[in-house]
């Protein structure tokens, strides 16, 4: 298994057919086919079917689609980080960010160093957990994150603790409790399913999840559509364009941390931006 047949083996997922992938490879179908049929041969397994218009990953196929991306990811940023040590003017930090630390991350962070140094960025907005499995590949240099999550692999610097709200596209209560929604279709993110249902539970009411997700936006999107009401941190909505309702439950005190995670090992560049960030939270 080479880089080449990864190459060919995501052309084809992403285009969802041999004929549209060997298009876009420039070549054509019988040796990208005799390929694909190599790898499966060194795999023991079926990568993928062919279905009436598209064909169909196998669960062994998605397994190695998403190691695939990964390491061509990791060989593109490898020879980009190698070139650029010849090359100042190319200077790149590699970033990761949550959906929902956005507007902090630039506005508290990024927009102060870059007064200071001349570097490029590339930023990758992803969940924590994906976030995470991109460190761990050595595709990112760093990441901001959001609590709770259980990996101790990574350095971490605690930036800004936040309370969670609840947000409405219609009109909320001043002194919302808990029980006031006990009959509302609640869109949550996944990492706090059971603390919420924690809570519910306490108070002996019924916790109807509408929702489960990742992504703040995604909360806020299908709030503003009238699916339900969310619990979200209260970053995620303070820049947003969406006019909707906020309020605290006083019984909900659990809060959301926003940490900056680094790998131990870091080039010149991203050592600058990691001082930069624990001289500005000391």
């Amino acid at each position: 298994m080479d880089l080449k047949q990864l190459l060919y083996f995501v052309t084809i997922c992403e285009e969802k057919s041999i004929n549209r992938a060997a298009k876009k490879l420039f070549m054509t179908q019988p040796p990208l086919s005799f390929q694909i049929k190599k790898l499966e041969e060194e795999l023991d397994t079926i990568l993928f079917e062919r279905g009436n218009k598209d064909i169909i990953l196998t669960q062994s196929g998605q397994i190695l689609y998403k190691r695939a991306k990964a390491m061509l990811e990791m060989n593109d940023n490898t020879i980009s980080e190698i070139k650029s040590l010849s090359d100042r003017s190319k200077k790149m930090i590699r970033i990761g960010v949550v959906s929902s630390v956005i507007d902090y991350f630039v506005n508290e962070i990024l927009t102060s160093f870059d007064r200071t140094y001349d570097f490029r960025y590339e930023i990758l907005e992803a969940n924590t957990y994906e976030l995470i499995e991109s460190m761990k590949n050595g595709l990112l240099d760093c990441a901001f994150i959001r609590t709770p999550f259980n990996d101790k692999s990574f350095n971490y610097i605690p930036l800004k603790e936040e309370h969670l709200v609840v947000i409405s596209n219609n009109e909320l209560k001043k002194n919302l409790c808990i029980k006031d929604l006990e009959k509302e279709n609640l869109i949550i993110y996944r990492r706090w399913k059971k603390i919420i249902e924690d809570l519910f539970d306490k108070n002996n009411i019924k916790c109807n999840i509408k929702c489960l997700n990742d992504d703040a936006r995604t909360t806020l999107s299908m709030v503003k559509n009238n699916l339900g009401i969310g619990i979200v941190p209260e970053s995620a909505i303070e820049n947003s364009e969406l006019m909707l309702y906020r309020n605290a439950i006083k019984e909900l005190n659990e809060s959301s941390n926003i940490l900056l995670i680094y790998n131990r090992d870091l080039n010149i560049e991203a050592k600058k931006f990691i001082s930069f960030i624990e001289k500005k939270v000391k």
